[in-house]
């Protein structure tokens, strides 16, 4: 954007953050390819109409020397003449309309596949410049893309499938799997895009040769019930148990569509040792795509070496978090349980051990503590489009715990918010004491 048009946009900054009415001038920005339609969705679902145009304000100077013009026009055609003239005093409709005067057909086109933030030396020095790119590492599948992938079959050799190094995974269906899809809420925002996740886990987890249940929109009660239904449930006969949630939350708690908070912390007791007996020893795996916080990832400049500092900036940031920090006091939890030995023998003359009562469990955030989670209304949630992706490809020949960390690298590099300035990092905490393969069409008859 042209200097001038900058210094513009600040001398009448406040005027326009007051009094610009994002709802009417977005649609007209995106009719101009300002903006993608997905861009307006991210817009308008952040709280309160000032953060609203400050965020277009910010994002408007970063979008070409068109922009300024549109901006301008788009005012005027939202009945906010008197803005439009802030920028533009001599401006008319029939200048709006006179393609000639200005033309979009030209305008380039932003990729269809997201960017991402990377840093690059600039002469020989080392100062460092971040700049935006497609990410070719990681291309990022459209939703129908990721929804046809089909699940890798693989050739299994015997060391995946010793039992005493690796989980049992052979009958069939491998066990129950639960998605709770919350969209619709009471006074939260709707959660665009949640379907498509829901979508997602569902072909995953079907091709994974799990029974799948996916329930939208569970208010509390309902929620807890069934909860304690699966919980309650005789798992016996199966291998495995898998539960996702989609839904607004807090750090250490879920929202329900009545605006009710659950805390992770009960849900992971009803299927600890003593919630749920029959799942002792089996693996039990919850995806979590949820805000975690309100802080932003404005994501650092990579280097190729050490940065030299003495404190871990991610613990820096946690401990800023302040009172968010319910789910470290949980993982602090987990890990200091531990095993138990009794005393006495049993009628075997043997001493019997038991398992921590959260063993064998993998909590898969999409987000550190703290932190907020992205969700694009047409690809859906970006840990769920990199998890789903990453399953169907690998499951083949690797274990759960590794394809988290890919799904890890691929959410920290091939994503990033539309105005290229936020970045997530998921977080699974795993208590797995084996190796997890699904071993997607191996079966054994029981």
């Amino acid at each position: 954007m042209d200097k001038a048009h900058k210094k513009t946009l600040q001398k009448n900054r406040v005027q326009l953050v007051e009094e610009m009415k994002a709802e009417e001038v977005l649609p007209h920005l995106v009719a101009r390819q300002i903006f993608k339609p997905t861009e307006q969705e991210n817009f308008e679902e952040m709280k309160g109409p000032s953060r609203r145009n400050t965020a277009i304000l910010n994002d408007i100077v970063r979008k070409g020397p068109k922009a300024f013009q549109a901006l301008a026009e788009s005012l005027f055609e939202s009945d906010s003449q008197h803005l439009a003239e802030l920028l533009i005093p001599d401006i008319t409709e029939d200048k709006i309309h006179d393609i000639s005067w200005y033309d979009y057909s030209n305008e380039k086109k932003t990729p269809d596949k997201p960017p991402v933030q990377i840093s690059v030396t600039e002469g020989a020095g080392d100062k460092k410049l971040p700049i935006q790119v497609s990410e070719d590492e990681w291309p990022v599948k459209t939703a129908e893309e990721v929804l046809k992938m089909k699940v890798s079959k693989g050739s299994y050799s015997s060391d995946m499938t010793d039992t005493s190094q690796n989980y049992q995974m052979k009958r069939k269906p491998r066990g129950k799997a639960l998605i709770v899809n919350n969209r619709n809420f009471r006074s939260m925002p709707l959660r665009k895009g949640t379907d498509v996740d829901a979508c997602q886990l569902k072909s995953l987890f079907d091709n994974l040769g799990f029974s799948v249940e996916s329930i939208t929109n569970m208010k509390y009660d309902d929620f807890s019930k069934k909860i304690s239904e699966y919980s309650k449930m005789n798992h016996s006969q199966y291998d495995c148990f898998i539960f996702a949630v989609l839904t607004h939350g807090i750090n250490g708690a879920l929202y329900t569509v009545d605006e009710r908070l659950v805390q992770v912390d009960d849900i992971l007791k009803c299927f600890s040792g003593e919630g749920c007996p029959t799942l002792t020893g089996k693996p039990k795996i919850f995806f979590i795509q949820a805000c975690r916080g309100e802080m932003f990832d404005q994501g650092v400049e990579a280097t190729d070496g050490p940065d030299g500092s003495s404190v871990d900036p991610c613990l820096q940031s946690l401990n800023k978090a302040g009172d968010v920090d319910n789910g470290n006091e949980l993982v602090e939890k987990m890990l200091k349980v531990e095993i138990e030995v009794v005393d006495e023998p049993d009628a075997w003359g043997k001493q019997q051990s038991k398992l921590p009562s959260h063993s064998d469990m993998l909590v898969a955030y999409a987000t550190v503590p703290g932190y907020v989670s992205w969700r694009n209304s047409e690809r859906g949630s970006w840990f769920v489009q990199a998890l789903t992706e990453t399953i169907k490809e690998y499951a083949c020949d690797e274990d759960l715990l590794s394809m988290m960390t890919m799904v890890n690298n691929k959410v920290a590099r091939a994503f990033e918010s539309s105005s290229g300035r936020n970045k997530q990092m998921p977080a699974p905490v795993t208590m797995l004491t084996k190796k997890l393969f699904f071993f997607p069409g191996y079966y054994v008859s029981s």
